[in-house]
């Protein structure tokens, strides 16, 4: 039922990031080749009112290639990309597909990770500014930079060398978050330490934690929960600016109003 030429023509969506698209066109493939006949079936009825009846009822869904054609057609007409996935996600919902929701939560959450690493260098190292100042993507990396910054330790390491640095973290990263009960700090530190080095990572290395990663944040409450732990951090950080901000305020006000006041 194979059909390796329609799965090489699965093509990016507009300006997608090279290193996102992999992941996306790997689920899309795992995705056709789990389908048994019955869900073959229902995702062309699913694509009812997207694809024209005419065109759907030519189209073989008994052979991988003719899902690969429901593919691009959704594609080309902008009802599935990278950047969303819901149309699949709602059918593997109806369709009770469990084990392929999970495969594409994962695939989300990477893209996402991939996405953020993208921000970081672009913001950091390339001194860039998202056009978007209020997006998701920047506030993790103002979280990321706010963490980085208070960080010696991560100076301290990189300072060993960059080469050394690069060889072994895949490795440590591994077992530091096989090891270790999972949390968000632990996720977090992780994103830190994997921001500062993924321009020089081993695309390998770089590739298996950022899937580990993945895994990890699923485990935790998936990308909602994400979202609102970097709410929380910022704004909690926020909050101690401005407490700390109000408190030096109030000395200087004290200060002032003493040297007011003979003894």
């Amino acid at each position: 039922m194979a059909s390796g030429g329609s799965s090489a023509r699965l093509k990016a969506s507009g300006a997608e990031s090279s290193d996102q698209q992999p992941v996306f066109k790997r689920f899309i493939i795992e995705f056709v080749k789990a389908l048994g006949m019955d869900d073959r079936k229902a995702f062309r009825f699913w694509c009812r009112g997207l694809i024209p009846t005419a065109e759907l009822s030519h189209i073989e869904v008994e052979d991988d290639g003719g899902l690969f054609k429901l593919i691009e057609f959704l594609q080309d007409n902008n009802h599935l990309s990278f950047n969303d996935m819901s149309f699949l996600k709602e059918f593997l919902s109806v369709a009770k597909r469990l084990d392929l929701l999970k495969a594409l939560e994962k695939a989300e959450l990477t893209i996402v990770i991939s996405k953020i690493l993208d921000h970081y260098k672009f913001n950091v190292f390339y001194q860039g500014s998202d056009s978007a100042g209020g997006n998701f993507f920047a506030y993790v990396v103002q979280l990321l930079v706010s963490i980085k910054e208070k960080s010696q330790e991560l100076e301290q390491v990189r300072r060993t060398g960059d080469g050394v640095l690069h060889s072994v973290f895949g490795r440590v990263i591994h077992d530091y978050l096989l090891s270790h009960e999972l949390s968000w700090s632990k996720v977090t530190a992780v994103l830190v330490i994997l921001a500062e080095i993924s321009t020089e990572a081993d695309e390998e290395d770089l590739q298996a934690t950022t899937e580990l990663l993945a895994e990890s944040i699923s485990k935790l409450g998936g990308m909602k929960a994400f979202k609102l732990f970097v709410n929380k951090k910022l704004n909690l950080e926020r909050y101690h600016c401005e407490l700390s901000s109000m408190e030096e305020k109030i000395r200087e006000c004290l200060e002032i109003i003493g040297n007011q006041v003979e003894d």
